[in-house]
């Protein structure tokens, strides 16, 4: 499956989220239940889809794996960022039962192994016909393919983000509450964790 969208990304603190969940409470559709999501991204063993993506506007990706509420379902999923927008494409995967299963792969003719395990408790939204989703929790955990010990990071943020079909032009910016900003959940554990910010 492809879907290709516009994405704006807001970061607020937990009482800008409170702020925040007041004005949507009489406008929202909730979706469906929370999920717990748990993504295993992967990378070289020298970062360099973390360096693309720093370095580059379009033409660059991710990979990752990724599981809800635990269950014995993974989807694979790989992230473009093109000159005609963001795109994902998702395949379910059934080789692998958990994610700590998943070793080294190759794509696009590069080996690639685990980086970093990130997890959050995601809520969903539907306001003005535009999906909205709310992260909280965030957990970014480091591998063995990188670190010799296991680090932990928990965030003092939460992330949310509307979604925009492409073949759908509603008038959202008006409901911004701040100017949305560029960030990528990969990229600030990655730095984080293994102290890449000035690489």
């Amino acid at each position: 499956m492809l879907e290709a969208r516009k994405e704006y990304k807001f970061i607020f603190n937990n009482y800008e989220l409170g702020k925040f969940r007041i004005f949507l409470n009489s406008k929202e559709i909730k979706l469906f239940e929370d999920r717990v999501i748990t993504s295993l991204y992967l990378d070289t063993i020298d970062f360099k889809l973390y360096k693309q993506s720093i370095e580059n506007d379009v033409g660059k990706y991710k990979v990752r794996f990724r599981q809800y509420n635990y269950e014995n379902e993974i989807f694979q999923e790989i992230k473009l960022n093109t000159p005609e927008g963001k795109q994902k494409k998702v395949n379910k995967q059934n080789k692998f039962k958990h994610l700590d299963d998943i070793g080294q792969i190759r794509y696009k003719n590069l080996d690639l192994v685990p980086a970093i395990k990130i997890s959050y408790k995601r809520s969903y939204f539907n306001f003005k016909n535009v999906r909205i989703t709310i992260d909280k929790n965030l957990q970014f955990e480091s591998t063995k393919n990188h670190s010799m010990s296991k680090n932990k990071l928990m965030s003092k943020f939460n992330i949310v983000e509307y979604k925009i079909l492409h073949q759908q032009k509603p008038d959202i910016e008006s409901f911004f509450f701040q100017n949305p900003v560029s960030f990528s959940k990969y990229n600030y554990g990655i730095e984080n964790l293994y102290n890449l910010k000035h690489f």
